[in-house]
């Protein structure tokens, strides 16, 4: 798990790994663009899946609420799937 957050902190913090997506080169070679993949995204997605499923979920088990009316088992396993099949 520290591994995923200091990858994460890179972009909270401004830091060199998440500024790279944005530039290439350095000094006078410097060439500004965006520079995102679609990988760049599997990380963040995962980590943004797993808080809401599970946070959502405890939240409404202990405010008596329904959890499958909020994430029905189907609806799980797409999502995860989906998230399974990024590169």
């Amino acid at each position: 798990a520290y591994v995923q957050y200091m990858h994460l902190s890179q972009f909270t913090h401004s830091s060199h790994g998440a500024t790279a997506l944005y530039r290439k080169g350095l000094g006078t070679g410097k060439v500004l663009g965006e520079y995102v993949t679609p990988s760049d995204w599997t990380l963040p997605l995962r980590i943004l899946w797993s808080a809401v499923a599970a946070s959502g979920s405890r939240f409404l088990q202990v405010c008596g609420g329904s959890v499958t009316r909020f994430l029905p088992a189907d609806f799980a396993r797409e999502v995860q799937t989906a998230l399974d099949a990024l590169p």
